[in-house]
């Protein structure tokens, strides 16, 4: 029974997360204001894993080593290596926000 309900779970999830993808991406396509302002908020968001990263790294793993069930080398490997584009994506939307405004550019009529 709990197999069932995991594999349904984990179906329901991908499904939905891909279509936040699509919909992110059609929204980026389109020049949607709106998407632009939730892309800048998830980013900024994961600006905290960021900061959590950094400071695992600076107390030497002793975060995730207090952890039961450790994540995978491979999965910190991949969140270190994400976290600085995902800051540097979050800067250069901020600045362009400011500078140019949402996408900066107009739609041609």
């Amino acid at each position: 029974m709990m197999n069932t309900v995991m594999s349904a779970t984990l179906w329901v999830e991908a499904i939905f997360f891909v279509a936040i993808a699509v919909v992110a991406i059609l929204g980026a396509w389109k020049c949607w204001t709106w998407t632009y302002y939730g892309i800048l908020v998830v980013l900024g968001i994961g600006l905290t894993g960021l900061a959590f990263n950094l400071i695992n790294i600076l107390l030497g793993g002793s975060i995730t080593a207090r952890q039961t069930i450790q994540p995978p080398m491979w999965s910190q490997a991949v969140s270190y290596i994400r976290g600085p584009i995902d800051a540097a994506l979050f800067v250069w939307m901020l600045v362009a926000l400011i500078r140019r405004g949402p996408w900066g550019m107009r739609r041609v009529s």
